[in-house]
Formats: structure tokens, C-alpha cells, sequence
């Protein structure tokens, strides 16, 4: 865990995890029963994707289904 000490989230603290795989980290188990907002990084995942999409095909890509595919 990137954190030293689960003492220091409280609620209303938004935490969030650059790790994707797997979805519910330890970081994120340990936030959210500390009553904290807690973000996975399947969209940070998924943006950087349709950034370098972008850049190799020069046409957007469809961000939500691409997305929806984490979730199934």
C-alpha cells in the first residue's frame, strides 16, 4: 500500500488507486470501510487508451463502450 497507516483516511477523504487489475485493491478495501470515496483506475485506465488511440489512429474511441467492457 502506498499509505504507511490506514490511521490517516477518515470520511470524506476521496482516495484513489492508479492500480487496475486487480479492480479492489488493498489501498481501496482499507478506504472504503474507513468510510472514504474510493476510485479504481479503470478511468484513468481507459482515458490514457483513447489518448494514445487518438494519436495512433487519429479518430476518437468510444470511450463508454470501451469502458463498459470493465464492468461486464
Amino acid at each position: 500500500m502506498p499509505i504507511s497507516s490506514v490511521e490517516i483516511l477518515r470520511k470524506g477523504l476521496i482516495v484513489t488507486d492508479t492500480i487496475y487489475n486487480p479492480k479492489k485493491t488493498k489501498l481501496l478495501r482499507e478506504t472504503k470501510s474507513a468510510g472514504c470515496t474510493a476510485i479504481d483506475g479503470v478511468g484513468m485506465l481507459v482515458y490514457q487508451g483513447a489518448a494514445a488511440f487518438k494519436l495512433f489512429t487519429g479518430a476518437d474511441m468510444p470511450v463508454d463502450k470501451v469502458r463498459s467492457l470493465f464492468f461486464n
